[in-house]
């Protein structure tokens, strides 16, 4: 994508959606090169292009270029490296609540009971139950008023979505996030929950604390409500709290399990949609002025680097890199630190598919499910995502010019 902005300057954005790297070719114009463009601090620095105007990108990997007539001087590398510093692994830790999606259950509506719906066909059924032909807002824009005036329907028009999920393990703190509170009232295993939290999850969907409702084996998570609304759209629900998913195909709950590096969905985190931190220490004998630090591969969306709490840079090469850095270091024990951000992928699907959906996603895609029966209703179609090993980190005195 090519834009020009107010200054006459071009601005390019280039974004590689494909699993294999690519490689695209970019002329400046006469006098002026092309520098990266860092969105969080707005800083210039030399682009790595190949003398004949090609770069290459790797796998989901984007670069935001300026075309500018600054001369930009390659950032210096540190000085004579030290050794590379053995770095011990403190702990690796999720900084958000673990998520279960609850996307098949069973809708009782009009004396009719579907099971094993998927929680859109479930909306649907819904809406033709009471006199429409789908979801009317579903990628549809009503005419004036033509809907909401119909939104005068009797006691005894609503419904029932009954979702189950199974515990081996109680956490102390459980939670239960949905939407259209004004809507449908939660109820865990027959009994109604409290008033939702004050704070939002996701920044919208409404919260509510069900650990005294929930027992050991299997529970039933129900919306409900006793009269249909216009507004009634059934959406999935989602189970929060601190514990592990056995597996996108098994999808008990169960004790926080230790993490490692590699793919952190084998490891109880399937759905998992929030920062994850890893975190190391290093012991020095005397202080030191900064270093490289070498970013290993990962699956994710960005990653950020630390020492001692002092934000170092941002890796978007998927494929790792080495970030020069200054920061101070102490005698005795230092901190590195690097927080993976997850995506909404996994959590939201589009799952139950016949065929994975890769690199492309849009409103019809959630409805791609398979039919009932031709694809079993675990099925949960999950990317990978973590940090392939440790980082490296070498040290030295800057000797600055």
């Amino acid at each position: 994508m090519r834009r020009v902005i107010s200054a006459g300057e071009t601005v390019y954005f280039i974004c590689n959606a494909n699993e294999s790297p690519q490689c695209v070719h970019i002329d400046a114009r006469t006098g002026r090169t092309l520098a990266r463009l860092d969105p969080f601090d707005a800083l210039l620095t030399p682009t790595p292009f190949f003398e004949d105007g090609w770069v290459c990108l790797s796998p989901n990997e984007s670069l935001l270029l300026l075309e500018t007539e600054e001369t930009l001087s390659k950032q210096q590398r540190p000085k004579e490296l030290a050794v590379s510093m053995p770095l011990e692994c403190v702990d690796i830790k999720p900084l958000q609540f673990n998520a279960l999606p609850l996307d098949m259950g069973e809708l009782q509506v009009a004396g009719t009971a579907f099971r094993d719906l998927y929680a859109p066909y479930a909306c649907e059924e819904a809406y033709r139950a009471n006199g429409f032909e789908s979801n009317p807002w579903y990628m549809a824009i009503q005419y004036r008023d033509e809907w909401i005036r119909r939104n005068q329907f009797s006691k005894g028009t609503g419904l029932r979505y009954t979702c189950r999920f199974h515990l081996d393990y109680l956490p102390k703190k459980l939670m239960m996030a949905y939407e259209s509170r004004d809507v449908f009232r939660l109820s865990i295993n027959g009994r109604h929950t409290d008033n939702p939290m004050p704070e939002k999850w996701l920044g919208e969907l409404n919260v509510a604390e069900i650990s005294r409702l929930c027992t050991l084996g299997e529970n039933r998570a129900t919306l409900s409500c006793e009269r249909f609304d216009i507004i009634a759209e059934l959406n999935p629900l989602y189970l929060l709290g601190e514990f592990s998913v056995a597996s996108p195909e098994r999808l008990n709950v169960q004790r926080p399990r230790m993490l490692a590096h590699g793919d952190l969905t084998a490891l109880g985190l399937p759905f998992y949609c929030g920062r994850v931190r890893y975190r190391y220490r290093f012991m020095l004998d005397e202080a030191m002025e900064g270093g490289l630090l070498g970013v290993p591969a990962y699956t994710g969306t960005a990653l950020s680097a630390y020492i001692n709490g002092v934000l170092i840079g941002q890796s978007f090469s998927h494929n790792g890199e080495e970030l020069p850095f200054e920061a101070p270091m102490y005698p005795g024990w230092n901190e590195v630190v690097l927080e993976l951000s997850c995506s909404l992928r996994n959590l939201f699907g589009p799952h139950h598919t016949e065929a994975p959906l890769r690199n492309s996603a849009w409103p019809n895609a959630w409805r791609q499910v398979a039919p009932r029966g031709s694809v079993p209703v675990s099925r949960y179609d999950c990317v990978a995502y973590g940090l392939s090993a440790p980082p490296v980190l070498r040290l030295c005195h800057l000797h600055k010019q």
